[in-house]
């Protein structure tokens, strides 16, 4: 990093800040017939040695090693001739987690040579159906379901190497090792053109969860099973006001149910201290309403929108209290933003564009805002195009302004958010690729030029020096 770092950074090489990982995917595609495939794919990620850079060398040690994923999905898709069915896409998924760590604790009074070894597993299974029937002058309905249900499973063993010999205890895992959530829903939206300029989508969507597991936490003992369910819907509308410029606006209801780490998990890997479970929590609920144009113009492409967000009983955790535990309790919020991009076309191979967004966010319940949300930011770039567009290159900066509205769990995570919050930064940053053949492609990216410290807001680590990436690629 640069030697003039900001307030509250430490300039130089970051410590822990660098892991291993491995990752593949496969697919595999068999035609049917002339209008339906069968789809198998598996995708596999590990990485390991990867510590959390927020808490080392602070007080607190976490090494995660492995972080294990793995996918295997099965896909029936295709276009039918039923009339009732015009397209159809039916997936079967398996998707496994696995995460061990070690955990060492330095700060005063504890015990620094007890490492604490713990697992956790999230065995997902899924089935998904999505379907299309054209209507024809009234329009296209799209529908399906889906359905997933997760089986949780964690432990822990501490070694105490104070001793001799070493103890060993098994205890508990954070997450409730009877733990499961399962949720299924289905949807309908409907799009129709009411006039010639005036086109119009409405959708509904039912979700039903459940979750299970045994809690010990927050003067609960014993085996919960709470059941939410709601109805949601959402309206929009797309008025033309030239083949180029079109109005858009919007209406949407959302639904989140709490999850089993809000419910029953005894959560340490947070900033400080323990997070809590709350099984009285209620869902999310959320009302957005957008307004925005875009422009799709010869020589200019452009879209701006503006949003509002209500959330009703959003669940918000707090900041440590004396003992440094944090809870979660539901309360009422809102948010707001703007967001815009644009590409103008200097001429057929080079352009200029940009783009920018803001959000305000304010939890009423506690008065304060809402912990962690990103300052005004956006992007300013010249680009040009050659071989189709297949080749390019790109002279881009990212602009950031500093973020000083802080909840009081921000002020208190100060591994992350510097005293007075996280400061604004500048990078230039460029990127060129080059066709080799019809079938071959080289790339090169080069970020953060000017080798600028910054961190980008929340994060556990500054952002990197300067940092190239080179990569082959071969073509379809």
């Amino acid at each position: 990093g640069s030697p003039d770092a900001p307030p509250g950074f430490e300039a130089g090489r970051q410590p822990a800040s660098s892991w291993a990982y491995h990752s593949a995917d496969i697919k595999l595609r068999y035609s049917l017939s002339s209008q339906s495939e069968v789809v198998l794919a598996t995708q596999h990620y590990q990485a390991e040695d990867v510590f959390r850079t927020d808490r080392f060398p602070a007080n607190r040690e976490s090494i995660f090693d492995p972080q294990a994923r793995q996918l295997f999905y099965l896909r029936w898709q295709g276009v039918s001739d039923l009339g009732i069915i015009d397209t159809y896409q039916i997936t079967a998924s398996l998707h496994r987690f696995d995460e061990e760590r070690a955990d060492r604790d330095f700060r005063p009074g504890r015990n620094p040579l007890l490492t604490s070894y713990r697992e956790f597993t999230d065995e997902q299974t899924g089935i998904t159906g999505s379907f299309t029937t054209d209507l024809g002058d009234f329009g296209t309905l799209s529908y399906g379901w889906d359905w997933y249900h997760d089986e949780l499973a964690s432990g822990r063993t501490d070694v105490d190497a104070s001793v001799n010999p070493p103890t060993v205890t098994n205890r508990p895992g954070g997450v409730p090792d009877d733990g499961f959530y399962s949720r299924y829903g289905g949807f309908l939206n409907w799009d129709v053109w009411l006039t010639s300029r005036l086109q119009a989508t409405a959708g509904v969507r039912y979700e039903h969860v459940t979750a299970g597991a045994t809690v010990t936490a927050n003067n609960v003992t014993g085996f919960i099973d709470p059941e939410y369910q709601d109805w949601i819907g959402h309206a929009g509308l797309t008025y033309e006001l030239s083949d180029s410029v079109h109005l858009v606006g919007s209406i949407n209801e959302g639904f989140r149910a709490p999850n089993i780490d809000d419910l029953a998990t005894i959560n340490d890997n947070v900033f400080v201290g323990t997070q809590l479970p709350n099984p009285t929590l209620m869902p999310e609920n959320s009302i957005t309403y957008e307004l925005g144009v875009k422009v799709n113009g010869d020589r200019l492409r452009a879209q701006t929108f503006f949003w509002w967000n209500d959330l009703r009983n959003y669940i918000v955790r707090s900041a440590p209290n004396a003992q440094d535990l944090l809870e979660r309790s539901n309360g009422d919020a809102y948010l707001y933003g703007a967001e815009g991009s644009f590409e103008y076309l200097l001429n057929p191979s080079w352009s200029l564009y940009g783009n920018a967004w803001y959000t305000y966010g304010e939890n009423v319940t506690d008065d304060e805002p809402i912990s962690r949300i990103p300052p005004l930011q956006g992007l300013v770039g010249l680009r040009k195009r050659w071989d189709n567009g297949r080749s390019w290159l790109d002279v881009y900066t990212w602009l950031v302004d500093q973020q000083d509205r802080l909840a009081a769990r921000d002020i208190s995570d100060v591994n992350r958010i510097p005293p007075g919050g996280t400061p604004g930064f500048v990078t230039l940053n460029a990127r060129l690729g080059l066709l080799l053949t019809d079938y071959q492609r080289i790339s090169l990216n080069v970020e953060n030029l000017l080798d600028e410290q910054y961190r980008v807001h929340g994060s556990g680590s500054d952002g990197a020096g300067i940092n190239a990436v080179l990569s082959y690629e071969l073509l379809q």
